[in-house]
């Protein structure tokens, strides 16, 4: 920050900063010295680095004929 006068737009403008726009793709190493005090840091890095597991279980035969119809008689937000 102190490289750009502690102008958090114009260090956010500039390409390849820790802050700069697309820093999310960062190597986890750069994203920790801004996000290691988050609290969900810790679950963040091991995502990023081992990626996200989605347990799906099969649905119940009722279940899966109910959501349907439950969706259709919701209607939509018109």
């Amino acid at each position: 920050m102190n490289k750009f006068n502690y102008d958090t737009e114009r260090a956010i403008k500039e390409p390849n900063t820790v802050i700069s726009y697309g820093f999310e793709v960062r190597p986890i190493e750069q994203l920790e010295v801004l996000l290691h005090n988050h609290p969900n840091f810790e679950r963040f890095s091991h995502n990023m680095i081992h990626g996200i597991s989605y347990p799906i279980k099969d649905l119940v035969e009722d279940t899966r004929l109910r959501l349907p119809k439950k969706q259709l008689a919701k209607g939509n937000y018109v």
